[in-house]
């Protein structure tokens, strides 16, 4: 079995085998002259790439009269996914995935809660953006804007030792009332951020529910405002 794994690795290991394999996966079937004129490859060199693929068992043949027809076999390809994907939790890769995608972006805004109310209780601009390593935003209630000014957060994402560390900064903060709330929304939402990375799933308790008494109570100080 070991063998047979180290063949596909070899076999995909190079670019003009998986071009042959595309080939294959786009129109299955295909006959040596067809494979050659679409690649731009000599003969001598594309039966030496089909031969390893064969060996690998990534494609079959079939004997037409004079011709020989190539198909994809996709299992050995299905059982690496099985052997050195699967058990790395394909959830938790989606997420990781859609987590690099959204920070490899090149312009980012602030949205709105996701908590069904519809309700921007946050507002925020976008004051500077490095993808995928800084992220500064102003933070704040709608409406008028503080005397002293929004305050200001900021995302950074660093190399840490053998991991990576985010730090997450919150500053000229309006009173202790809004230090408290933000001490306390932060860790909730950075819960949930850890949990969707490690498990492909959220938190059953959304942040916005883990402290609905300081939120409700900042909220309330908004509308007086």
């Amino acid at each position: 079995m070991t063998n047979d794994v180290d063949k596909v690795f070899k076999a995909l290991a190079d670019p003009t085998r998986r071009r042959l394999l595309d080939s294959l996966r786009r129109d299955s079937g295909q006959t040596l002259g067809a494979l050659c004129g679409q690649l731009d490859m000599a003969r001598q060199s594309a039966t030496q790439h089909l031969s390893v693929l064969e060996e690998a068992s990534l494609i079959s043949t079939v004997r037409r009269g004079r011709e020989k027809l190539h198909y994809l076999n996709p299992v050995p390809i299905h059982d690496i996914q099985r052997r050195w994907i699967a058990p790395f939790d394909q959830p938790r890769l989606r997420a990781l995935d859609a987590v690099r995608r959204h920070a490899e972006e090149p312009a980012m805004t602030a949205g709105k809660p996701v908590d069904g109310s519809d309700i921007a209780d946050v507002v925020g601009t976008v004051l500077e953006s490095v993808p995928p390593e800084r992220l500064v935003l102003t933070f704040g209630a709608p409406g008028a804007e503080p005397v002293a000014g929004p305050s200001a957060v900021t995302f950074l994402i660093e190399p840490y030792q053998d991991i990576v560390r985010l730090t997450v900064t919150h500053e000229n903060l309006a009173d202790e009332d809004a230090a408290g709330a933000v001490s306390a929304g932060w860790p909730a939402v950075l819960a949930n951020l850890k949990s969707l990375l490690e498990t492909g799933h959220v938190l059953p308790q959304p942040p916005w529910e883990m402290h609905a008494e300081l939120r409700a109570a900042q909220m309330a100080r908004n509308d007086a405002r």
